[in-house]
């Protein structure tokens, strides 16, 4: 008895072809890099529609109280008038303290009063300093010095911190050439010492 053939009468399978490596693969892997840039392109693009998270709370309300400010003027010495002559000068001092909670700069500047003799007070140099610690206020005294009336020492003249205090000196020097017709003539004069806060 003979054998038959297996594959006699039977359609022959084709064989399986295998794609090359090469054009085939190489495109594949060109589209799935297409694909994915594709898709990344989505993504970014809806990512900048999507809202960020945030949070938020609220600070504890603060106490504010506003600053003051206060001066006061103390300690004034009485100028002794009655041994004023040609050439010769009298002196004084004052205290300034700042009562307030900021710092101030003091201005020191003369008025001339309604009743004043005005030939007088054109024969008075007004001298005006701040002393130093343990200083004393003479007739050589050395400051801003301008006639009564138009004395100013300017906003800058010294700062005054919260709660300090300052000596101040006053001195009056009558003309040397002063002419006789002063003599027994009277003529008050009067300053006025203010205080400004002080940019912090």
């Amino acid at each position: 008895m003979s054998r038959r053939n297996p594959t006699a009468g039977r359609h022959r399978a084709e064989p399986t072809r295998r794609p090359r490596s090469g054009r085939a693969g190489g495109s594949l892997l060109s589209a799935t890099g297409l694909l994915a840039a594709a898709l990344l392109g989505v993504v970014a693009t809806a990512g900048g529609t999507y809202a960020l998270l945030g949070s938020s709370a609220t600070a504890p309300a603060s106490v504010i109280t506003s600053g003051s400010a206060g001066l006061t003027i103390s300690s004034v010495s009485a100028l002794d008038v009655t041994a004023l002559g040609p050439g010769r000068a009298v002196s004084g001092t004052f205290v300034a303290k700042n009562t307030g909670t900021v710092a101030l700069g003091l201005r020191l500047a003369g008025t001339t009063p309604k009743s004043s003799d005005v030939a007088v007070l054109n024969e008075l140099t007004a001298t005006t300093a701040v002393l130093a610690s343990g200083g004393s206020c003479t007739a050589s005294t050395t400051g801003t010095k301008a006639r009564p009336a138009t004395l100013d020492t300017g906003a800058s003249w010294t700062t005054l911190a919260a709660g300090q205090s300052v000596t101040g000196c006053l001195v009056l020097t009558l003309d040397s050439d002063a002419p006789s017709s002063l003599q027994g003539r009277t003529a008050p004069v009067s300053f006025v010492l203010s205080g400004t806060q002080v940019a912090p």
